[in-house]
């Protein structure tokens, strides 16, 4: 049996043993050492000295000396001169940025201003914008092949100004444009057909642009299309076979150009169609049948089309329809007894009686 002595003794070795196999252990993996801090050269005597904070990110260089170039140039804020104007309260109206490494200015709106000149080159290289609007400046001029630098755009309103030549082919660049707004101004020549390179566009706006020459085939790539108002151009030729690749088409008004009839009958593919709107149609006479499915339309008008036909018997099932306007054709036949919300049927060669009852809808019935 082991005495007292002897189990000291043991103990005594075996702390022995365990203090050699930490220092071993420390010497091989120093940052685990039980004698040494975490941090070599760490001192608690010393303060705690916090991190300095990341600098803010700033404006891009280039995109600053652009942005003061144009304001200059346009006199729109002269006292406005900064190299941070993604920071400045004075610059909110105008631009919006976005910041993350740098700033980059994403929109700029200039809409209502009485700038009254050209637009300088130096803002096709604000090369961000996904958004501009120059609407309403009277701004003239040429418009910039430039402009197809700004291939993020997605938003572009030049309307109300007095905006001048061709449109410029690289106005298709920007593959990312959601919504067209250019009239009215003072182009000439036709519609580039570059302009079906725009597959996300969803509107088009060019309504008394000056436009002449045919809608561009290309048109047809616009699958995205719900509203598009091109009235009072020069537009010539057919109006093109839409064959239901405007499918999601709601708004549609092709009033006051040149067209050749007959109203293509593929409209009748156009069956979301809510408001529709052609006039000045000559030659080749007409069709209604194409309305039979648009079951959305809600405003109907087809003034001066050449339209020989008669009003379709159906027309009663159309529960949407509060306008419409068939005047200055040559429609024949009797009016429908289910046709109670109509507005104007004037210089037809209608017969018989008109219905003996209306709609508490019903506008008015132009029927001289």
């Amino acid at each position: 049996m082991v005495g007292l002595p002897q189990i000291l003794v043991l103990i005594f070795c075996a702390a022995c043993i365990f203090d050699l196999v930490l220092e071993a252990h420390g010497a091989q993996y120093p940052y685990y050492s039980v004698t040494k801090p975490y941090y070599s050269g760490y001192d608690r005597n010393q303060p705690y000295q916090p991190q300095p904070a990341a600098a803010e990110p700033s404006t891009d260089p280039d995109e600053v000396t652009a942005l003061n170039e144009i304001f200059e140039y346009w006199r729109i804020v002269p006292w406005l001169s900064s190299m941070e104007p993604c920071k400045e309260a004075a610059y909110k109206s105008y631009i919006t940025c976005d910041c993350y490494s740098s700033c980059h200015i994403t929109s700029l709106n200039v809409f209502g201003q009485d700038i009254n000149a050209e637009i300088p080159e130096a803002l096709w290289n604000l090369t961000f914008l996904t958004h501009l609007n120059l609407s309403k400046t009277y701004m003239r001029g040429k418009l910039s092949s430039s402009i197809g630098n700004l291939k993020q755009l997605q938003f572009l309103s030049l309307g109300a100004n007095a905006l001048s030549g061709e449109l410029p082919k690289e106005l298709g660049n920007p593959t990312d444009l959601r919504r067209l707004f250019l009239g009215p101004n003072n182009f000439t020549g036709s519609l580039p057909s570059e302009l079906g390179n725009l597959k996300k566009l969803d509107l088009i706006y060019i309504h008394s642009c000056g436009f002449s020459g045919e809608i561009p085939s290309t048109f047809s790539n616009l699958k995205n299309l719900q509203f598009v108002w091109a009235s009072d151009n020069e537009l010539t030729g057919k109006i093109p076979e839409f064959r239901g690749n405007w499918s999601s088409l709601s708004f549609l008004r092709l009033e006051g150009n040149s067209f050749e009839g007959p109203i293509p009958s593929t409209l009748s593919n156009l069956t979301s169609m809510k408001h529709l709107m052609i006039s000045d149609v000559s030659n080749g006479g007409s069709s209604l049948a194409f309305i039979k499915d648009m079951r959305s339309i809600s405003i109907l008008y087809l003034r001066n089309n050449n339209i020989s036909d008669s009003i379709p018997l159906n027309i009663g099932g159309h529960q949407n329809l509060t306008h419409m306007d068939l005047s200055f054709n040559s429609i024949k036949g009797k009016i429908p007894n289910s046709l109670f919300l109509m507005r104007s049927l004037g210089n037809n060669k209608l017969d018989g009686t008109l219905p003996t009852r209306k709609s508490r809808s019903l506008i008015y019935i132009y029927s001289s």
